[in-house]
């Protein structure tokens, strides 16, 4: 690590969240090494705006702030961000999340005791994410599969790794590539997977990095229109992989047609698509992955909130 002190580039998507923003915003503010918070904010028509201007007011030159207009949609205003930090570790966070407090700390004592350079090397720190539900009860996501050194791009594919807590390197940032495509969400996969393209190493940390308040943000309220594009999502990312050059195993090409077939079969249930997705989820099983590897997460989840609940 560099004998400066690391400065952390905080970068924010926002759109019509004045109810939350401001939580958001002060649990960043208690960080340290914080340097710049950087939000884009898509043309919202409530007070979302009007606050963000009022927080740049109180913090004179912490804040850097756009605003689009007209508005350009979830994936072209995430690539905005993109754009804006100029720090060496990049937080991003989503405008109705919380970062646990004393994160950043941990994460530049962790830099630190591994000895990575801030200044040259390709990695990404990840913590643990607090789920929030609005029934009051919680749950803990814990990345330990990355202690096993298992592919993270594997493991994001098939939701068994968790980056809302993610901490890498400016220089990754860089590396990224533009797939927005106007307001099409066949682009979700190949745009949320770059960080585990282009970081050369993962690592963990068991410390809560994020609070994720579920079932309150935009994949909650999905239109029939929106759910048909998604059915060519992990198409378009199949080919995205293919111009980088990146060729999966066989487990992980077939969990992407496993995949695609559950999204043709909510489109359009038949026994077709249904047994073909049966078929395809066989191929995909990783015996790398052991038990978590069947996918069966949001079973248990499930049942852990009733019992909870009872």
């Amino acid at each position: 690590m560099t004998k400066a002190s690391p400065r952390f580039s905080v970068i924010i998507i926002t759109y019509n969240q004045e109810d939350v923003i401001a939580r958001t915003l002060e649990s960043l503010l208690c960080q340290e090494y914080l340097y710049e918070i950087c939000v884009s904010d898509d043309c919202s028509s409530d007070r979302t705006w009007e606050i963000l201007n009022e927080y740049s007011s109180r913090y004179p030159g912490l804040f850097k702030l756009n605003r689009n207009d007209p508005n350009l949609g979830i994936f072209a205003n995430e690539e905005k961000t993109w754009e804006m930090p100029t720090g060496d570790i990049i937080y991003r966070i989503a405008g109705d999340d919380m970062c646990c407090e004393g994160y950043f700390k941990a994460v530049v004592d962790f830099i630190s005791e591994k000895g990575i350079d801030i200044g040259s090397d390709l990695y990404c720190v990840v913590g643990n994410t607090i789920v929030k539900y609005p029934d009051g009860s919680e749950l803990a996501r814990r990345n330990k599969l990355l202690d096993k050194e298992l592919s993270p791009l594997k493991l994001k594919l098939r939701g068994l790794m968790d980056d809302r807590s993610a901490c890498f390197s400016i220089n990754v940032l860089k590396k990224y590539i533009p797939v927005s495509q106007g307001r099409s969400f066949m682009v979700e996969e190949a745009q949320d997977d770059q960080l585990e393209i282009f970081s050369e190493r993962f690592y963990h940390i068991p410390v809560p990095g994020n609070i994720y308040f579920a079932e309150n943000g935009i994949s909650s309220r999905l239109s029939p229109e929106i759910k048909k594009q998604r059915i060519a999502i992990y198409e378009f990312f199949s080919g995205f992989l293919e111009r980088l050059g990146i060729d999966l195993d066989r487990s992980d090409r077939a969990y992407i047609k496993f995949r695609t077939e559950v999204l043709k079969h909510n489109a359009k249930p038949s026994v077709t698509s249904a047994l073909r997705a049966l078929g395809y989820y066989f191929l995909s099983l990783d015996p790398h992955l052991g038990f978590a590897g069947m996918d069966l997460s949001h079973f248990f989840n499930a049942i852990k909130r009733r019992l909870r609940r009872k």
